[in-house]
């Protein structure tokens, strides 16, 4: 016959296993908890970027378009040289059919013209063209020394014009020759992109970046210019997923 002390003892020892076995399963509870939140959020931000991918894509669908028919129109013209794509470029005309174009483009601020010299012909914003040289932009440098290089997305600067963060997109004119004309450039402020940006702001926590494979920040939310044209620590894992060609981290 068990005594008294026996019977207590064995209680205890089982409400010791009873409180173990409990807090275990409060861990294994809490674990996939853990894990089903990690992939809640994967899933998250995976949706998140997408549309912000969607939107981006769109608004430089719409801008290449714009780039194609400016081109389009100023060929319209015998370019022969430096002299005939002014004589082209600088009129009211060109100044009225630029500020149309604009007007499809919410998210850009100015579309210009400029010489091989880097000065501004024209520009949507005003006719007369202020007068401004734009020879120490990345995107013009860029456009005269690389004869096929296509649409440049330069990096964010502050406006000439505006003081404001920029964004510079923007394609190389050149006669039929292959002389370098000049640069005809699209010019967006990273905050026309905010408002996509938006769909994160409900996420605790939560933030996002616009930026080049090489790491230079375009814009930032929230706080849309508080890092805008830093670049990203080069210790991260991010570098590499650019690499593989994107990824979670």
């Amino acid at each position: 016959m068990k005594t008294r002390s026996e019977i207590l003892n064995r209680a205890i020892a089982l409400s010791s296993v009873f409180l173990l076995l409990t807090a275990v399963g409060i861990s294994l509870s809490m674990r996939t908890g853990y894990n089903h939140a990690v992939e809640d959020a994967r899933k998250d931000a995976d949706n998140i970027a997408t549309m912000l991918e969607h939107n981006v894509e769109l608004s430089m669908r719409g801008v290449e378009l714009v780039l194609d028919q400016v081109l389009a129109h100023l060929h319209e013209n015998e370019l022969r040289d430096g002299e005939a794509f002014r004589e082209a470029a600088a009129t009211e005309a060109m100044h009225r059919f630029l500020n149309e174009r604009l007007e499809r483009l919410p998210q850009v601020d100015a579309i210009t013209l400029s010489g091989a010299d880097g000065e501004a012909i024209v520009s949507s914003r005003e006719w007369p063209t202020a007068p401004r040289n734009l020879v120490d932009r990345d995107y013009f440098i860029f456009q005269k020394e690389n004869a096929r290089g296509g649409t440049f997305v330069g990096l964010p600067a502050l406006g000439k014009t505006t003081g404001q963060w920029s964004i510079f997109i923007s394609r190389r004119i050149e006669s039929k020759s292959g002389e370098f004309l000049g640069v005809l450039a699209i010019i967006a402020h990273p905050g026309h992109f905010i408002e996509a940006y938006r769909a994160i702001a409900g996420i605790h926590g939560a933030s996002a970046l616009l930026a080049n494979k090489d790491g230079t920040i375009y814009l930032r939310f929230p706080d849309p210019e508080a890092r805008t044209g830093e670049k990203i620590p080069r210790n991260l894992d991010w570098y590499k997923l650019v690499e593989q060609g994107g990824g979670t981290y």
